[in-house]
């Protein structure tokens, strides 16, 4: 278990996209804009919830609401597929991703403000080696498109997928 902690982000998450918009604006100024510590404010308050509850809880809010929706299904398919492949990859699970969810998540994920890909690949010229999908100019990083999706995402350990001029600059991004 301790490898799929570090895989991801490490810690608990709790659906933001759950919340009505007053409780979420709340949250985040309560929070100074963070939404790693909008997300632990979440986690502590359902901390003391059993297992129980907590399933419970998933059941009665399978319907999707709260701000996020103005987005369709963009914001949960791309927080689903990133976070299947967190705990995926380090587990040595690897899954072939539909083309099309592939496509759809990577044009997603490189103008969502939480993920930090925009900083991450400016100047940069991603290309996937399986699907039809090239951003940006620059030097190239090319590579299969889920590992261009963990790495754009800020994701760690995807290097050794990807090649090409600006694949050290990437690299040394996602790195801080």
């Amino acid at each position: 278990m301790r490898r799929v902690a570090r895989a991801g982000r490490g810690r608990p998450h709790v659906q933001l996209r759950r919340l009505p918009l007053p409780a979420l604006v709340g949250r985040l100024l309560r929070s100074g804009l963070t939404l790693g510590r909008a997300n632990a404010l979440g986690v502590a308050a359902h901390s003391g919830r059993s297992t129980d509850e907590l399933v419970a809880l998933a059941a009665n809010h399978l319907t999707p609401s709260g701000p996020t929706t103005a987005f369709g299904c963009r914001v949960a398919l791309t927080d689903a597929l990133i976070h299947h492949q967190d705990i995926r990859r380090p587990l040595g699970l690897p899954r072939d991703i539909p083309p099309e969810r592939l496509t759809a998540v990577l044009r997603f994920a490189v103008t969502a403000p939480p993920l930090g890909a925009r900083s991450r690949i400016r100047g940069l010229r991603l290309t996937a080696t399986d699907v039809d999908w090239t951003i940006g100019a620059g030097p190239e990083v090319t590579g299969p498109a889920e590992a261009l999706l963990m790495a754009i995402s800020g994701r760690p350990g995807v290097a050794s997928e990807l090649a090409g001029a600006g694949c050290a600059e990437l690299t040394r991004r996602i790195r801080g």
